[in-house]
């Protein structure tokens, strides 16, 4: 969070954190009432590199949060999201 802060202050065109377009590995339900970085886990397979959303209870959940290496960034509101669609994540 630090960085786009950063960015923003040097005056930098787009300051939020840099996304890359990944499939999800496995489908899963959000409802969030504001956006959202849910914890994920990158995967390397046949096809490709793709994202495994992890259990997550919230930001207090801290070890849901320490087994990720990725962030799905999520809009704000109630979705299910199936296997295979392509949803930004931030690396981390």
């Amino acid at each position: 969070f630090v960085r786009p802060a950063l960015r923003a202050l040097a005056g930098h065109p787009d300051p939020g954190p840099p996304t890359v377009p990944l499939p999800l590995a496995d489908g899963f339900a959000a409802d969030n009432n504001r956006p959202t970085y849910h914890p994920g886990k990158l995967e390397v397979g046949p096809a490709g590199w793709r994202v495994r959303p992890l259990d997550w209870f919230g930001s207090a959940d801290l070890r849901g949060l320490a087994a990720a290496d990725a962030l799905l960034a999520l809009p704000a509101g109630a979705r299910a999201y199936r296997a295979g669609e392509v949803v930004d994540v931030v690396m981390v």
